[in-house]
């Protein structure tokens, strides 16, 4: 059964990338080595890779990537792709806007929230190591330098947010209360919104994982 994954941003080839986003990797000769590796730990040859753009470093050898990774390729082209009619010779499928599959829309750049349409959820690259205010940023830093199932995260995000109706937030007069809505409890109260917020946070967090740990431990 094809599988579909996505990734973004593994400047093949860029040793700086190592210093600017504190990669631990050596060289550059490590990390090409070990994102291959992991790659193709995850990804079957008959399997497709949605990329995110800036793949690889420019002036790289894009057929020496192409050759040792699995899969077929669909790159949605970032700012550092300058390389695509190359890239297109060596197979990758070159997409120069947004990609949209089922509710998500796929892209380099983080959307602005204005340019997301209700109900849509933006995947993207592009920001590396920091965090997305509005979407999912699967650079492969926050993700372990592989490529993600785009299954598992539709999984991952329908649990989240079943999660997070738990928990809720209530102002009363110039203070906040977190509120269990399964357990009719107040978690905290008289506290700030940023602090509520931060809480919530925690505790879709942390219930995520274990439910995401009880999954994998089920085999389902």
């Amino acid at each position: 059964m094809t599988k579909i994954w996505v990734t973004s941003d593994n400047h093949f080839n860029h040793k700086n990338i190592i210093r600017y986003c504190n990669r631990p990797f050596y060289s550059v000769e490590e990390m090409n080595k070990v994102m291959i590796d992991k790659w193709n730990s995850k990804v079957a040859k008959t399997d497709i890779v949605i990329h995110l753009g800036d793949f690889a470093m420019r002036g790289s050898n894009i057929k020496y990537f192409r050759e040792r990774l699995n899969g077929t390729i669909i790159l949605v082209a970032g700012n550092h792709d300058l390389q695509l009619e190359r890239m297109k010779e060596q197979g990758f499928v070159i997409v120069r806007d947004n990609l949209i599959i089922d509710n998500f829309i796929l892209s380099h750049r983080p959307l602005l929230k204005e340019d997301i349409p209700d109900g849509f959820i933006n995947i993207h690259g592009h920001i590396h190591d920091k965090d997305s205010y509005i979407g999912i940023n699967v650079s492969v830093e926050k993700t372990n330098y592989e490529p993600i199932e785009l299954f598992n995260l539709k999984k991952e995000l329908k649990q989240k947010n079943r999660i997070e109706e738990r928990y809720q937030l209530f102002w009363v007069q110039d203070d906040y209360d977190v509120f269990d809505s399964i357990t009719e409890k107040y978690v905290k109260q008289s506290v700030t919104e940023e602090q509520g917020n931060a809480l919530i946070k925690k505790l879709v967090n942390n219930n995520l994982k274990y439910e995401l740990n009880s999954l994998k431990h089920k085999n389902i």
